[in-house]
């Protein structure tokens, strides 16, 4: 129990400042959202929803091409800290580490560069229009579409380089500089709409330059703050490129599945009206925001079980997982109740109409009852990333979110008549089977290991 208990107290001190930087990046969302519905209205809320929407995409996906980088730095340190020359040992870590985060950062500038080309491709197309939403929502989405656009580059290569601090045991940096671009985007955000302190008038515009300006500070605080060798003499080689690619694409896939299940779901919205729009977008704001917890233990679990990994310590992940597990058990109850229990009063800080604000409520119910799952299929994962198990992840995830989210979803909101709690039921749904499965996953791995005598490749 001693040692269960002192590996839950060091995932603990590096989970800290990660959740922070996570709940830091939600908040960006969250301030948007917030600051959009108070000073524009629902109208404009509707048009960023769809914007977000379409933007979270490959924003997810770029961020989980970067994936690997915290997982195979771990790996790095853990599998050299059982050596004997230490400083031949030190010195092939410093090496190690420098080609992981160079070949990871072109990874990332050329995807997101990509990406930004397709958004802008998708408002010259007229999609939003062709996919059937409110014309006077389209029109105001766009324009914000493409500001918000530029700053995709400056997003994901700033989680990328956090993601190598927090390996690195430099996580506080990573949650400084979040901070930081949370006050940033808060400053711009309210001048930029409003006209105020001699800055233009923008309106929604406003909210995705003062996005794009704070993104863009952070990353240049983060990365200069402290140095960090990226050895550019050296060649990029294929190899190491091959490698990023081959942990980053399935957990991309897995950002695809997921995300594009809240890429559409305003779309579904759509359908239904516009209240439904904005209502969804409270309840996918304060979703992701709540996930951040999760999702920043995640990321500690991968470093620290990634870590046990590289020093083929068997029994130590299992110490490590199972403590993190029950520290987000009792988390998750606690954010999932308080959901509930203030889901109206939470719906009604966004200004919405009578109508949006009631739906929003009923929305964040459900979510408040599926965050347990929602956790656990999130942590589970990241002991599977850890442990380099990436490929079923994205393979259980599409059959959760596309069959399972999707079809039963549409199925209770539209010939069932449930509506957009029908698309919420659906997620619930796919949230509980992934927590299941994800769960038993690792825990089998790790009896087939135990039961095959050997120990981890290395």
């Amino acid at each position: 129990m001693n040692l269960f208990l002192k590996e839950l107290k060091t995932t603990i001190v590096l989970a800290f400042p990660i959740i922070v930087g996570f709940l830091g990046q939600g908040l960006f969302m969250l301030v948007d959202t917030f600051m959009i519905g108070q000073l524009l209205g629902e109208r404009a809320l509707a048009s960023a929803t769809l914007a977000n929407s379409l933007f979270w995409l490959p924003m997810m996906i770029c961020i989980g091409l970067s994936m690997g980088l915290p997982v195979f730095v771990a790996q790095l340190r853990g599998r050299e800290s059982m050596r004997h020359d230490f400083v031949a040992a030190r010195e092939r870590v410093a090496a190690g580490e420098a080609s992981i985060l160079r070949h990871s950062l072109l990874v990332q500038i050329v995807a997101s560069c990509f990406f930004v080309a397709l958004l802008f491709l998708f408002v010259h197309a007229s999609l939003f229009d062709k996919l059937g939403q409110p014309h006077e929502v389209s029109a105001i989405a766009e324009s914000y579409t493409l500001i918000l656009a530029l700053s995709l580059p400056a997003g994901t290569v700033f989680v990328a380089v956090k993601s190598y601090r927090d390996a690195t045991k430099k996580q506080w940096r990573g949650m400084f500089w979040t901070l930081i671009g949370i006050a940033l985007n808060i400053f711009f955000n309210y001048v930029l709409m409003t006209g105020a302190l001699f800055f233009p008038e923008m309106g929604l515009n406003g909210a995705a330059a003062g996005t794009l300006i704070s993104r863009t500070i952070s990353l240049a605080g983060i990365v200069f703050h402290g140095d960090f060798s990226l050895r550019l003499r050296e060649k990029f080689n294929f190899k190491e490129t091959f490698r990023i690619l081959k942990f980053g694409v399935p957990c991309s896939a897995q950002g695809i599945f997921e995300g594009g299940f809240f890429m559409l779901s305003p779309f579904f919205m759509g359908w239904i009206g516009e209240s439904s729009i904005a209502a969804n977008a409270i309840a996918i704001t304060i979703v992701s925001f709540v996930y951040m917890v999760p999702a920043g233990l995640a990321q500690a679990m991968s470093i620290r079980v990634g870590e046990a990994f590289g020093a083929r310590q068997l029994q130590k992940i299992f110490n490590i997982a199972a403590g993190l597990l029950a520290l987000t058990f009792v988390l998750m109850i606690l954010n999932g109740s308080a959901v509930i229990l203030f889901c109206r009063e939470i719906a009604a800080v966004f200004n919405l109409t009578p109508e949006g604000t009631q739906l929003a409520a009923g929305f964040l119910m459900i979510s408040g009852f599926s965050s347990l799952f929602d956790g656990f299929q999130c942590v589970s994962s990241g002991v599977m990333r850890g442990m380099g198990d990436v490929k079923i992840i994205s393979y259980a995830t599409f059959v959760a979110y596309w069959p399972l989210a999707v079809g039963f979803g549409l199925f209770l909101a539209f010939p069932l008549g449930f509506d957009g709690n029908g698309i919420w039921l659906g997620l619930a749904g796919a949230l509980f089977v992934l927590s299941i499965f994800f769960t038993g996953r690792w825990i089998s791995q790790l009896q087939k290991q135990k039961r095959a005598g050997i120990a981890f490749p290395s």
